[in-house]
């Protein structure tokens, strides 16, 4: 009996994330004696893409597999409904990519009102690096002739590139790499504390194919290094505070990553750096007027306080019975205050993702005697002690315990931790407290990231009209969202401001008093365009040496054109005879990408409709029998097209 040939031809169809940035899914089809296909992503559309789902272009039930690559919503969203609509079979995914999506989803089915809670709880994820034997690239069979691996991607905690391998027609390996969301870490640039950088594709050995993320395609953005995120956040909140007035900063975050990430920043600078405020003179001179005893942050930032000062009860100072108060006036008066600082998580999703970031951040492997870490960034482990902490299980076990539930005197209270002169907690309510001194100051990290839902949205009803609130922005504001009014709000006149309400809260722009501040380039989670080359030509370890095909999706036209052009010159250098990079647009939805022919495919006997167009970019003259193709064009693509619609102009003809 002869043995079975072992080849197949592996397609792709993009079927969202095209000519936007969200709404992420791949299908992929090998065929070999039989039909294997499989998605990368599945994403909900957001944003100003965000639409009505109208159901899948394809058969669930017919999918083998899904790889997911992050567990943001534009990238898992629709997996329920998968399910939902017949799909049975595993999500390839990390261990901290499948615990946080689950609570995402969760709450997705809130938002969305696409699927039910319950739906979530019928996802079968395979979370592959709790295997014993994982490693980053390591290929892991997942269909006959068929492998994947993952490469670590710094987007978001868990984040992965997904690398499918498969045995081609001519008995050969091909590879095809989807770097899924890469993050503004590499080798050149460390932008997180918290995570180690992105990994780099494998060059050569049939690695033939790239589809590349281009949200910041078109974009030379400076990537901001952790250092310099943390003195811009340390001189935000110093600047804020240093008028003693100034009492409330409110930073509404997205709550997958940003939030734990502006956490540890904020950890960070209590534990290192001192923050201080002058208050008016007046208020200085009442307070030691009217007041008994002083909170210690207040005192024992005075030199020589024990000379004025005994202690009290609960952390605070009485003046010495022998001291006359009219004497500290000129004393205290001039002088700089500490003051103490609530640092609050207040959001229920923000506080179900610590656990995740708690676990995933110790995830570790030992190799040769040494522990490896999954995605914790050296930074940590090197600065454990530095920052008071025997190793980083411990370091992160502190942060990321925050809002865990715990007994304490025999009632269950959620964890909470000191650092510096800052007491940080998670909070279930908000209350506004009047009798608050001017010297405890507060700091909110909610949810939504663009301030239109979640529990941010109550915070901005109390303190968009009080000028000593700071609201601190620090992530993408899609249009017409209150993140985006807010940030923009300079640039409306006083009528447009006048005639202008905020989403869902009964306020115009004219009522708004607080202070606003954009940071967000400062914890952007994409790469810029120098980082997506550096991620295609930039291995240190693997210089590429040969041209790679190159797909752009989850981008603007724009970003991915400029991004294009860079990509077409590095392979052109490599070879003038590359190919150009490939910009799938929507018309291309429907069609199968051919890995072996490097082509669209175009089934044979078509007769071209002259109201469908069958390329996007493709200009049809009826009247004299001509094709335009768009440049970049494949020629094998070209030669077909142009025989069909040859073939079939006199019956497409005016």
């Amino acid at each position: 009996m002869q043995n079975e040939k072992k080849s197949g031809r592996m397609k792709m169809k993009f079927i969202g994330a095209v000519e936007t940035v969200t709404g992420s899914c791949t299908m992929l089809e090998y065929e070999s004696g039989g039909t294997t296909r499989f998605l990368v992503d599945c994403g909900m559309h957001q944003g100003e893409e965000g639409q009505s789902f109208s159901g899948f272009s394809f058969d669930p039930s017919a999918i083998h597999s899904v790889f997911l690559t992050h567990a943001h919503l534009d990238h898992c969203g629709l997996i329920p409904l998968l399910y939902k609509n017949g799909f049975k079979g595993k999500v390839y995914c990390t261990s901290a990519t499948a615990d946080a999506s689950r609570e995402i989803l969760i709450d997705g089915a809130r938002v969305s009102r696409l699927y039910e809670v319950s739906d979530v709880d019928h996802i079968n994820y395979k979370k592959v690096d709790h295997d014993s034997d994982f490693k980053w690239g390591k290929s892991i069979p997942v269909a006959r002739d068929v492998f994947f691996y993952f490469l670590r991607s710094s987007h978001i905690l868990g984040a992965v590139s997904v690398g499918l391998t498969w045995i081609d027609e001519e008995e050969k390996r091909k590879t095809i790499t989807f770097s899924g969301d890469l993050g503004a870490t590499d080798s050149k640039n460390s932008q997180s504390l918290l995570l180690k950088d992105n990994q780099y594709p494998f060059n050569g050995d049939g690695n033939d194919f790239i589809v590349l993320e281009s949200t910041y395609g078109g974009s030379r953005k400076k990537v901001r290094k952790a250092g310099e995120r943390l003195d811009r956040l340390y001189e935000i909140i110093s600047d804020f505070f240093s008028d003693g007035t100034q009492q409330t900063l409110i930073i509404p975050s997205f709550s997958l990553h940003r939030s734990q990430e502006i956490l540890f920043d904020l950890f960070v600078l209590f534990s290192t750096r001192e923050f201080t405020a002058r208050y008016p003179e007046e208020y200085i001179r009442e307070l030691i007027g009217k007041e008994d005893s002083f909170p210690a942050q207040l005192v024992e930032s005075i030199p020589g306080y024990k000379r004025h000062f005994e202690p009290s009860t609960n952390n605070r100072y009485r003046i010495k019975p022998e001291i006359n108060k009219d004497s500290l006036y000129e004393y205290l008066v001039p002088r700089e205050w500490g003051y103490n600082c609530q640092v609050s998580v207040f959001s229920n999703l923000i506080e179900k993702l610590m656990p995740v970031y708690k676990e995933g951040l110790k995830n570790f492997r030992s190799v040769d005697g040494e522990d490896k870490y999954f995605y914790a960034n050296s930074i940590l482990e090197t600065n454990a002690d530095f920052l008071g902490f025997e190793d980083l299980p411990s370091l992160i076990d502190q942060v990321f315990s925050l809002g865990e539930r715990c007994e304490q005197k025999g009632k269950i209270r959620k964890k909470n931790f000191r650092a510096g002169n800052a007491f940080f907690n998670s909070i279930d309510k908000y209350k506004i407290n009047k009798n608050r001194y001017l010297f405890e100051k507060r700091i909110i990290i909610s949810s939504s990231g663009m301030c239109d839902n979640g529990k941010v949205v109550e915070l901005l009803k109390h303190h968009l009209q009080d000028k000593n609130t700071m609201i601190l922005l620090t992530g993408y504001q899609a249009g017409n969202t209150n993140g985006y009014l807010l940030n923009n709000l300079e640039h409306y006149s006083p009528d447009e401001k006048r005639n202008r309400r905020l989403n869902d809260i009964d306020l115009r722009l004219s009522d708004v008093k607080c202070k606003v501040e954009n940071i967000s380039e400062y914890y952007s989670g994409h790469a810029g365009a120098d980082s997506l080359l550096r991620y295609i030509f930039g291995n240190p370890d693997q210089p590429r040496t040969e041209p790679i095909q190159v797909f752009l999706n989850h981008g603007t036209n724009r970003s991915r054109k400029e991004l294009a052009g860079k990509i077409d010159e590095i392979n052109k250098s490599l070879d003038p005879t590359a190919p150009e990079t490939i910009l799938p647009m929507r018309e291309h939805c429907n069609k199968w990408f051919d890995m072996h022919e490097r082509m669209w495919e175009v089934p044979s006997n078509t007769i071209v409709d002259k109201m469908s167009p069958i390329s996007a970019g493709l200009i049809m003259d009826f009247k004299n029998g001509t094709v335009q193709f768009p440049p970049g064009t494949d020629m094998k693509y070209i030669a077909q097209v142009s025989e069909i619609f040859k073939a079939n102009f006199e019956k497409l003809g005016a």
